[in-house]
This record gives C-alpha cells, sequence and structure tokens, in this order.
C-alpha cells in the first residue's frame, strides 16, 4: 500500500539491489520535511513520476514535493522506495477541484 510523504527531493546516485538499472530507473534522495531518515526513491525514466522530478532537478537542486512511495515486493533493504506517485510538485496540496 503507498504511503504519502512530504519530502525534500535531491538527485541521488545509488543504484543496487531491487533498482540497480541506472538505464531503467531515475534515483532520488527523499529527506522528510522533519529530517528524520533520507531513504532513495526511484522512478522508472520513462514514467510520470520520473519525468515530473528528472525535469525538475534539471533546474534546481532541491524542492519539496509531496510523493506517494511503497516498498517493492520483497524488498532487499529497508532504504530504498519506489515513486508512485509525483502527488505535488511542492509541499503544498491543492485540493481545488478535488474531491477530497
Amino acid at each position: 500500500q503507498p504511503a504519502e510523504f512530504r519530502v525534500i527531493v535531491k538527485q541521488g546516485s545509488y543504484y543496487n539491489y531491487d533498482f540497480a538499472d541506472p538505464e531503467r530507473f531515475h534515483c532520488f534522495e527523499l529527506t522528510p520535511v522533519d529530517g528524520r531518515l533520507t531513504v532513495f526513491g526511484y522512478a522508472a525514466r520513462s514514467s510520470p513520476s520520473g519525468v515530473t522530478l528528472g525535469s525538475l532537478l534539471e533546474i534546481v537542486e532541491s524542492f519539496g514535493a509531496i510523493v506517494k512511495v511503497r516498498f517493492p515486493p520483497r524488498a532487499s533493504v529497508e532504504n530504498q522506495v519506489e515513486i508512485v506517485e509525483v502527488v505535488a510538485d511542492s509541499l503544498l496540496r491543492d485540493f481545488s477541484g478535488s474531491e477530497g
């Protein structure tokens, strides 16, 4: 089940285990706004999440975002997650026109 987090996103470079292929995945460092623990988030380069986050990091070094992430099935480690959705490319969520 994906979980939603407010994070600071930076470019990452750690490719290993379930996400070992840099040709297939973008790697991002995701740090919750409370700064407690940075994890590596991965999105397929051609996915909407990969395109959105990758494009923004071509312009800025880091930015806040709201993302939905999940552990891959049979995760090999606890510090790597799959980014399944970019809810907002800022720390604020836009509820206009939505049901919730």
